[in-house]
């Protein structure tokens, strides 16, 4: 449900919502559940459960790896369908998309994680799924970046209402303790993950339980 929830919600700062001349949120709750927005929580869901299967490939053995990979060739074939139609929205609703250099390098990426997924399962490559997976969904996050910027929200109803990068950051201030706040917590957090990624590597057998 999270994963579903956050696509539509960037669906709908990508496609646009309405604000008023306040830039504060003009619409109904159902306006929200627009077909662009759906498509985009669809694309979200399909990918994180692609991303799951491929994890469960990496970390799993015998019959339960079989299944995995059974999972991930059909998951590929929902996220290449769906991913196809993403990029096509995306190229026809948002108009400056065309000269992004980004955006096409996103599509190269996705084609690249599709093509290394549809590719695994038949060879058994157990890294193989995470590896196309993972190039497939950072795909789809750089063609949202490429879309949105520099609009943090679109306004709908007028893009001059629209949030953007130069209309809504704070002082330079903030700015700069926020910098120094990010780079005294990210190495906690790189190294936390690090620790945590060592601690549990290797295949998750049944006998290991506590």
């Amino acid at each position: 449900l999270a994963a579903l929830l956050f696509g539509v919600a960037l669906g709908n700062i990508i496609y646009g919502v309405p604000l008023d001349d306040k830039m504060e949120y003009a619409g109904g709750f159902f306006s929200l559940l627009r077909p662009v927005p759906l498509l985009f929580g669809l694309t979200g869901l399909a990918a994180v459960l692609l991303q799951g299967a491929s994890w469960a490939v990496l970390k799993t053995e015998g019959s339960l790896q079989d299944r995995s990979f059974q999972a991930v060739r059909a998951l590929t074939a929902v996220n290449a369908v769906l991913a196809a139609v993403y990029f096509t929205v995306l190229f026809v609703v948002v108009l400056r998309i065309s000269g992004n250099p980004f955006f096409y390098a996103a599509v190269l990426l996705t084609l690249a994680g599709l093509l290394t997924l549809f590719l695994a399962p038949g060879k058994k490559h157990e890294t193989g799924p995470i590896r196309g997976s993972s190039l497939s969904l950072t795909g789809l996050f750089l063609a949202a970046g490429a879309a949105q910027f520099p609009n943090l929200i679109t306004a709908s109803n007028d893009p001059g209402l629209s949030l953007t990068i130069y209309n809504s950051s704070t002082g330079i201030y903030t700015l700069q303790v926020m910098a120094v706040i990010a780079l005294a917590g990210m190495p906690v957090v790189i190294g936390y993950t690090i620790f945590v990624y060592r601690l549990f590597r290797g295949k998750a057998k049944a006998d290991d339980h506590y």
